[in-house]
């Protein structure tokens, strides 16, 4: 697949993604739409569009927070990334409608005048993003009543959902804070250690498990991962023979010849 595909309805929300993010969405909704699954890792992310994977791992968290994608694990092992077109995002038209309506506080209550919102008709085009605000003559004493939006709190995200895991990690940050007294100072800086852990252990959650313990039983203060462990995913993150016979394929289209 050298190609991405996307759907109309996301076309309102493309300002709100970075290129890495928008890419990433892309990729797991055209695979949906041939009716296969995104299994990429985020080495494989990397890899395809030239960016690190720290910016991979940072990119798909930000697109979980904001409601654009969603994953599940296969056998905690393979991950699975779905696209969403999420419900909850505002459109942009409806923001500026909103601003558009409100009315000036410095404006006398007495003489407050009602708005009414209409699109503007012109031929040929869609009035779906032109607005007017229409006066309305009567004066009337109205009240504005105003939404009040309560701050979202920030949430933890686990890269595993597993209750294993999060009871390992649970078990890791106590025997930090009692063996060696420390903490997280910042709900980030935890983040930011779970996505370390997610990229070092390339998303397999069995081998973060026994590297936590494994830390845990030998009074380590970092998460370490052992020799064995590195070996198999040394192996795992090795393409197949049918993985480079496509690489070769693609190549041989594009320039007519095959490297070595």
């Amino acid at each position: 697949m050298n190609y991405f595909q996307l759907p109309l309805e996301i076309l309102p929300y493309v300002s709100r993604l970075s290129a890495v993010q928008l890419a990433i969405w892309a990729d797991a909704y055209t695979w949906e739409a041939q009716g296969k699954k995104a299994y990429r890792t985020n080495g494989q992310l990397a890899e395809l569009l030239n960016v690190t994977e720290k910016s991979i791992s940072c990119a798909i968290t930000n697109l979980r927070k904001s409601g654009f994608i969603d994953w599940s694990m296969i056998n905690g092992r393979q991950r699975i990334i779905k696209a969403v077109i999420p419900s909850n995002v505002k459109h942009p038209v409806e923001r500026k409608a909103s601003r558009l309506t409100s009315i000036p506080s410095n404006v006398d209550t007495a003489s407050r005048q009602t708005y009414t919102l209409h699109p503007v008709e012109r031929k040929g085009c869609i009035p779906s993003n032109v607005y007017q605000v229409e006066k309305d003559n009567r004066e009337e004493k109205r009240e504005v009543s105003r939404e009040v939006v309560s701050p979202k709190k920030e949430e933890l995200v686990l890269p595993f959902e597993s209750e294993e895991f999060r009871t390992i990690w649970s078990e890791w940050k106590e025997y930090k804070r009692k063996e060696h007294r420390f903490t997280f100072k910042a709900m980030k800086t935890e983040q930011a250690a779970l996505h370390k852990l997610h990229n070092d252990v390339q998303g397999n959650e069995r081998i973060a498990i026994d590297a936590i313990g494994n830390s845990i039983a030998n009074g380590w203060k970092g998460i370490f991962i052992s020799s064995e462990a590195k070996r198999e995913l040394s192996r795992s993150s090795k393409p197949g023979r049918s993985e480079e016979d496509r690489r070769k394929f693609a190549e041989y289209i594009a320039t007519g010849k095959i490297s070595s």
